[in-house]
């Protein structure tokens, strides 16, 4: 549509309509269409096809903009509305843009970053993300680190320099990966509040800050373990405490994830087969892990340090192992003892199925031992075959490679 103007002109009126408003389009970076039936009624239209519904009015000599909402989701009609019922607000000798900042920023002012992170987990977390996911978040968000740092400061006034020195701190232990899934976190909760009025988040503080752990992502992408790195770490590991230790093994033997060995529970085992529900799991679903004799030794072990507990690693403050502390040990511990290029416990993960594909064993059956989707057709409709026989002969085949890498 075709409404140019001079510069310090207002904009023309028109007659609003509903297929007039769907068909708004700009060549401008954002143009202003007035609703010739409404005075002060108005739609804001941006190059990328954005339709805003508003209302501008005059109060003690200021001209405010008051946004209703954006079409389609807001229809014609209702917006006409709610103009109407704002504009007999101002004519009451209210000032309604006025009123909405200072609720905000009552709220604002009023919402702890506490309260805030507990919102979010609860309305948001929860409702879209895996448990372990929002489990992982909750743990970050309200606990520790953070919770100590920002738990009690105003929502909105969390600074960009409070939570870089927060990641710096976290980073200075040694924890880089912790640095990054704390930001990540916390950029989360801020891009939920962003989205939601109520909370009065406009800003994220998080917004220029870089994730802290960015060359060792990179690398760690590549690492993997020698057979001569792998005897050496099994060697040192004799001499550590018995969760790490079998954390680290029960990683290496089974092929499986930091976090989802951490979090092993004793019900979930049956026999040689752990199996991690759909709803718990990160493909969205059930994951049956085949456990060689290696790793049945050392669920025997923990099985005489962990009675009565539900973890097969149980943490010291109830739950499971921590995969921080796991982190901490590796970086702070082991590696000064190793003298080797730096590695991760997901590393070891990373090693194996590396190790597996040199055996010869297929690409089909790494990924199913690995918990990965079958993106195909075939696989997600058709293939409904568990494979169990060939993981548990790929599973010995690793398992006697790995009693040889111990035998030197």
């Amino acid at each position: 549509m075709d409404s140019k103007r001079t510069k310090g002109t207002d904009p023309k009126t028109h007659n609003l309509t509903d297929r007039m408003v769907k068909g708004l389009s700009t060549g401008e970076v954002q143009e202003t269409f007035m609703d010739s039936n409404l005075t002060g009624f108005g739609v804001r239209v941006t190059q990328r096809g954005v339709r805003t519904f508003f209302v501008r009015y005059r109060t003690g000599g200021k001209r405010r903009r008051y946004k209703i909402g954006r079409y389609p989701a807001l229809s014609l009609a209702d917006a006409r509305d709610m103009a109407r019922d704002l504009l007999g607000r101002v004519a009451r000798g209210e000032d309604p843009a006025e009123e909405r900042r200072q609720r905000r920023a009552e709220i604002q002012a009023g919402l702890t970053f506490h309260e805030l992170a507990d919102l979010y987990i609860q309305r948001d977390a929860m409702v879209n993300k895996r448990d372990s996911t929002w489990k992982e978040e909750k743990r970050i968000l309200l606990n520790g680190d953070v919770e100590k740092t920002l738990g009690s400061t105003a929502a909105g006034k969390v600074s960009k320099k409070a939570v870089v020195a927060l990641l710096d701190a976290i980073m200075a232990r040694g924890s880089g990966f912790m640095a990054n899934r704390t930001r990540a976190a916390i950029m989360a909760v801020y891009k939920w509040a962003i989205s939601r009025p109520e909370t009065g988040i406009t800003l994220s503080p998080v917004w220029g800050t870089r994730p802290p752990l960015r060359k060792e992502y990179r690398y760690a992408r590549d690492r993997i373990l020698s057979p001569e790195e792998i005897l050496q770490l099994w060697e040192l590991l004799e001499d550590f405490p018995w969760r790490p230790a079998s954390i680290l093994h029960m990683i290496l033997l089974t092929g499986q994830r930091p976090g989802e060995v951490c979090s092993m529970e004793w019900k979930r085992i049956q026999g040689d087969l752990w199996t991690m529900p759909a709803a718990e799991y990160k493909g969205g679903h059930a994951h049956h892990v085949v456990l060689t004799s290696s790793a049945l030794k050392i669920l025997d072990w923990a099985r005489d340090y962990s009675q009565g507990e539900a973890f097969v690693f149980p943490g010291d403050k109830g739950g499971p192992y921590r995969t921080r502390s796991l982190d901490q040990t590796v970086s702070l511990r082991i590696l000064p003892k190793m003298d080797v290029e730096r590695w991760t416990p997901h590393d070891l993960r990373r090693t194996s199925f590396t190790q597996m594909g040199a055996l010869g064993i297929s690409r089909q059956i790494r990924d199913r031992i690995a918990g990965h989707s079958d993106p195909s057709v075939g696989g997600r409709h058709y293939d409904h075959h568990d494979y169990l026989p060939e993981i548990r002969e790929a599973m010995e085949q690793w398992g006697k490679r790995v009693e040889e890498i111990l035998d030197g």
